[in-house]
């Protein structure tokens, strides 16, 4: 796998990162129609995306943690919306 780092990472190794990634992560980030599958492939696409900037200074599995969380807020923010008004006493909504 290229990365910056001069030790390669074995596919195993990342394999196994990524899969932790998941068991943590999937659950808490599912919404709206992305439900536990679709964020696991999420995952999956960020994790190998940033493997290119991995400069191995910080373990795989923080490196990928802060990556892919900041990547999911990012995705649960832009992709999340309110489909009913937040509150009842404003015309806004109607």
């Amino acid at each position: 796998m290229k990365t910056k780092n001069k030790n390669p990472i074995s596919e195993s190794e990342f394999l196994d990162v990524t899969n932790k990634l998941i068991a943590k992560l999937a659950d808490g980030y599912k919404f709206g129609i992305y439900g536990r599958d679709d964020i696991a492939q999420e995952i999956r696409l960020l994790a190998w995306e940033a493997m290119s900037r991995y400069d191995g200074k910080h373990a795989l599995y923080q490196f990928l943690l802060v990556h892919v969380t900041n990547r999911l807020n990012t995705l649960k923010r832009d992709k999340w919306y309110r489909a009913t008004c937040p509150c009842e006493l404003c015309d806004k909504c109607m």
